[in-house]
């Protein structure tokens, strides 16, 4: 099982600030020092931490322990909560067990953090990976250097708001990593809402690739959108890749040869071309 070292240090801080403000409300931003080694929060006012109470002044430190040694809080702080890689001792310690529990017992995290999804704190539930082809191994892989980019913070912020999320956009935005990490990191909470994010995602991603398209193809050669698809589907099923791509010249040449070049057959352009229908009159 990863441990915490997989995250690196300025993962490791995210994640603690992110426990610190759902276990005891402390705003993310107080945290000060340097970017790469200790922060630290000074609380004057009682802090209540995890059911416990601790007396003022409370020193939260957070610290990334490599070779060096263990550098002992000052003494004047009644209360001290510490954050660490490694075994310490004070008043409330989150080592590497405590954050994993945090996170198994904290799914905003796993929304707002996803790269804690690779340490496999929060597993997801056996039953429904067994019945299902979803990549797991892979995802987890990719969560190692998934970067949470504003187009996830849209995508997790819709989905928390409507329980239902569209992916689409251009290519370098991600979609199919966003839609991975959003599967994975709703299997921990439950495979339905994983399968209703990874079908709504399908379906949607195949309407956008596919029907928009064709569309706009059929009305630039004078095809219907009917037709247009039919089309790709036939040519892909009889010349493989190469028909797919050849599929509306090839339509066209069988168009010019046997409809429009053959008067008795030219009733079947109104059901190829793209006005045909716009320009039939409505029989009512």
């Amino acid at each position: 099982m990863p441990g915490l070292e997989e995250l690196g240090w300025l993962q490791f801080e995210r994640l603690c600030e992110l426990v610190l403000e759902a276990d005891a409300g402390v705003d993310p931003t107080r945290w000060e020092g340097s970017a790469d080694r200790c922060r630290e929060v000074v609380c004057e006012d009682e802090l209540h931490v995890n059911g416990r109470t601790l007396a003022p002044p409370v020193l939260v430190r957070c610290q990334w322990y490599r070779e060096d040694p263990v550098v002992s809080p000052p003494p004047q702080f009644k209360s001290v909560v510490l954050f660490a890689n490694r075994p310490l001792s004070g008043d409330v310690v989150y080592g590497e067990e405590e954050l994993r529990e945090a996170i198994r017992r904290l799914p905003g995290l796993r929304m707002k953090l996803p790269s804690i999804l690779s340490l496999d704190a929060a597993p997801p539930d056996p039953d429904a990976l067994g019945r299902s082809t979803f990549d797991i191994a892979a995802t987890r892989e990719l969560a190692r250097v998934f970067v949470p980019t504003p187009a996830w913070s849209r995508a997790v912020a819709i989905l928390k708001a409507h329980n239902f999320l569209v992916l689409t956009g251009p290519p370098e935005m991600g979609k199919t990593a966003i839609a991975r990490m959003l599967g994975l990191a709703l299997l921990t909470q439950g495979w339905q809402s994983m399968v209703l994010v990874i079908v709504v995602y399908t379906l949607l991603n195949s309407v956008v690739t596919t029907f928009v398209p064709a569309k706009f193809v059929g009305d630039a050669v004078g095809m219907s959108m009917t037709v247009t698809v039919a089309s790709v589907a036939f040519w892909a099923w009889v010349c493989g890749p190469l028909g797919a791509v050849l599929a509306i010249p090839l339509s066209l040449l069988v168009k010019a040869i046997f409809i429009d070049a053959i008067p008795a057959a030219r009733w079947l352009a109104g059901f190829v071309d793209a006005g045909a229908e716009r320009r039939r009159p409505n029989p009512g």
